[in-house]
């Protein structure tokens, strides 16, 4: 006797099924249609294989941008001429980074303030050191 709920073939004198439980009735009855719903295949956002990350947008430009602006205010005291260099080419990265929207927009935005901040007393710097040199007739 087939069962109408889980479709297991019990013996014909069983008034239960062994596979569910379910209670049998008297009549051979066909299995059912449909025992699970059909397998969908997930939306393509989140077709990922497993453990691998999502893409991410680089932050390299951006981190780059930050991490020139720091070293050129820092140094734009006491080094004349590299902080100027590491200005320009903070100033490059974060305008790239900003630009390309890639990811990191904080950090672009926070290395070309840093700067443009240190570009002013790194050009102050440049213009007396090559005033002194003029003076000195060097």
């Amino acid at each position: 006797m087939i069962c109408t709920k889980c479709g297991h073939n019990n013996v014909e004198e069983a008034r239960f099924c062994e596979e569910c439980g379910n209670m049998l009735s008297g009549g051979a009855t066909p299995p059912p249609q449909s025992v699970q719903p059909a397998y969908t295949p997930p939306p393509q956002s989140y077709a990922q294989p497993y453990g691998q990350q999502p893409e991410k947008k680089g932050v390299g430009f951006a981190v780059t941008s930050m991490v020139c602006g720091i070293l050129s205010l820092v140094l734009s005291c006491c080094v004349p001429y590299i902080p100027f260099i590491l200005a320009l080419v903070g100033l490059i990265l974060g305008a790239v980074s900003l630009h390309g929207h890639r990811g990191g927009k904080g950090m672009a935005i926070a290395g070309l303030v840093m700067c443009i901040i240190s570009l002013i007393p790194a050009v102050l710097v440049a213009i007396m050191g090559a005033s002194l040199i003029a003076a000195l007739g060097l």
